[in-house]
């Protein structure tokens, strides 16, 4: 699915979506989610890819390879890659306005090369967020004075098995998370900075939990997109 003027793919009010096997790329959008946009809707994706998505600057929005709002669903295998969009999230934005309420799970995922000018480099997000077993990295945001190169939001999210890891700053201070309100939940993730790397904001709470590491990955070919690990990874085993 590719080269939409209006975006790769749109749903809203849908009690089922099963996507899956998917290419959506290279698609323009004057709002969020020029890859996917999804709203009010209840589903799955897997085994999805999507990349080179772009919203172009001038408009308010958010996920540019995916936006969903007020729905609850579950990602697996869905690759995030090259994408592009203003605000924030460049690569993903999840969460909920005053009609509705949001859950994600995102599981066995790269989310890489994506930008915004604000926060979010890979993920802006509201609501209630589960990541597991994603590598998130080289996202970056392009705007000074701002935070979250990484990941930015509040609510409730919990990350594990995961790897998050220099991921791209317009200042040398930014941070891999900035984290609103609500609860953060971290185990078993290898985080670049360490628990440093966090910006919590006053009414937020971390649960730093066991198995957390500060270490090169060692992927294989970071240059050429290749996130697997060598055998000698710290985060193997």
């Amino acid at each position: 699915i590719k080269n939409g003027g209006d975006g790769g793919i749109k749903i809203q009010y849908s009690p089922e979506i099963n996507l899956y096997e998917l290419i959506v790329k290279e698609n323009n959008s004057a709002g969020s989610g020029a890859g996917i946009y999804i709203k009010n809707s209840v589903g799955e994706l897997s085994h999805v890819d999507i990349l080179d998505n772009i919203t172009p600057n001038g408009p308010v929005a958010s996920g540019g390879g995916i936006y969903a709002g007020n729905s609850h669903l579950i990602l697996d295998r869905v690759n995030v890659l090259n994408n592009y969009v203003p605000t924030s999230g460049g690569g993903a934005s999840f969460g909920s306005d005053q009609f509705g309420t949001s859950t994600t799970e995102w599981y066995n995922s790269v989310i890489s090369g994506n930008s915004c000018l604000y926060s979010g480099g890979a993920i802006s997000f509201g609501d209630s967020v589960i990541l597991s077993n994603l590598t998130i990295t080289q996202n970056s945001i392009l705007h000074p004075n701002h935070d979250g190169k990484a990941i930015s939001g509040s609510g409730f999210m919990t990350i594990t098995n995961s790897i998050i890891w220099e991921n791209i700053e317009y200042n040398d201070e930014d941070h891999e998370i900035a984290f609103g309100t609500g609860t953060l939940n971290m185990s078993y993730t290898n985080l670049s900075g360490g628990e440093n790397s966090i910006n919590l904001g006053d009414q937020g709470v971390l649960n730093w939990g066991e198995g957390n590491i500060d270490a090169d990955p060692l992927f294989c070919d970071p240059d050429s997109g290749n996130y697997t690990l060598m055998a000698n990874s710290p985060c193997v085993g």
